[in-house]
């Protein structure tokens, strides 16, 4: 349902000397890119609208349990990897999506990078 892919955190400058000025980081994360098209389809057990209200539901239930809540963008990461360590299960930083005009839905799921495993892809 989906590619797996390998990028880096970008941090805006502060304070910004031009709109939109940005560093990259050496953190890298991983992005869970889902298609959707508005065509009827068996999904079978794999439902990915039930896995993203999943993570978020375990998401806001570990933030719950740590009774903390992220303020600053860049401790996303920090919250999410160390969640991730702690539950074993890969905890998102953010989803994000976008509708492109053809109707075809993207869902991004932003989560810590975790080096080390079996590379899900193959």
């Amino acid at each position: 349902h989906g590619y797996l892919h390998q990028g880096r955190v970008l941090q805006r400058v502060a304070p910004p000397t031009r709109e939109c000025e940005w560093v990259v980081t050496q953190r890298n994360i991983a992005v869970k890119e889902i298609i959707l098209d508005n065509q009827p389809q068996n999904r079978g057990i794999e439902d990915p609208i039930k896995e993203v209200a999943a993570m978020q539901y375990l998401k806001q239930r570990e933030q719950q349990r740590r009774n903390h809540v992220v303020e600053a963008p860049y401790d996303i990461h920090l919250e999410a990897e160390q969640m991730t360590i702690e539950s074993n299960v890969m905890m998102p930083m953010e989803i994000l999506h976008q509708v492109t005009g053809e109707g075809v839905l993207h869902i991004y799921i932003i989560m810590p990078f975790c080096s080390g495993g079996t590379d899900l892809c193959e």
